[in-house]
């Protein structure tokens, strides 16, 4: 049975989810509820709105963070197959090379 690693490919997806992370922090900023307690000052729709708000933010930051965490793993995960991969080399280099 064989098993080969695409390490580029997993080094792309790291890259794809870094910045994948980056597009969705600058659209979760953008859809900030803060701008209702402004509109409806005093009235219900404002307290709940602050609340969303706060919500809305702490999630964003985790999903944020948990794609971030997810691109540095892919990209930690080729680094360590292609490590592997290039010492087996040396190795049977160094074993073989001289038959």
């Amino acid at each position: 049975m064989d098993y080969a690693v695409d390490y580029a490919a997993l080094a792309r997806a790291g890259e794809k989810a870094n910045g994948l992370a980056s597009d969705v922090a600058a659209t979760l900023r953008g859809m900030r509820l803060d701008g209702i307690a402004a509109a409806v000052p005093g009235g219900l729709s404002a307290g709940a709105a602050e609340h969303v708000d706060g919500k809305w933010v702490a999630a964003s930051v985790e999903l944020v963070d948990a794609l971030r965490r997810h691109a540095e793993a892919l990209t930690a995960t080729a680094d360590s197959y292609r490590s592997a991969e290039e010492r087996a080399a040396a190795a049977a280099d160094a074993f073989f090379g001289s038959l």
